[in-house]
């Protein structure tokens, strides 16, 4: 029973940090968001965190706000947490797009010697619900 118990809080701990993605980088920082392949509707508002894990020597780099590099059909609204300078609130705005996939690039550049380690999100916008008018 021991044992069972050992094997369950070990896969219970490597999905928890599988899940969050949140590994310490041995230098500079990595940006990373809980899902990378975001399905929404038209018109509708898309809110994420966006993390920056920081090194044991970036703990007290400074770097710019995060920017998305794509399609300029989506808008995002990147909003530093006030409680955590660490975490980002954005906010992905879909109202004037056309239905599709977009990808775009997420990084930041350091205001000194430290590097970000960005990703890559893809967005698929489907139709929003429709009325139906008589």
């Amino acid at each position: 029973m021991k044992k069972l118990f050992t094997i369950l809080f070990t896969l219970g701990a490597i999905g928890l940090v599988n899940a969050q993605n949140t590994t310490v980088p041995k230098e500079g920082v990595v940006l990373t968001v809980e899902n990378t392949k975001v399905i929404t509707q038209k018109g509708v508002d898309y809110q994420f965190d966006l993390l920056m894990v920081r090194s044991k020597r970036a703990r007290k780099a400074k770097f710019e706000m995060p920017r998305f590099f794509g399609p300029k059909e989506i808008v995002f609204e990147v909003v530093q947490s006030t409680e955590n300078p660490d975490v980002y609130n954005v906010t992905a705005n879909t109202t004037n797009i056309e239905p599709g996939k977009y990808y775009y690039t997420v990084t930041c550049k350091s205001k000194g010697m430290q590097k970000a380690k960005g990703f890559s999100m893809s967005f698929e916008v489907n139709d929003g619900p429709t009325v139906a008018s008589n």
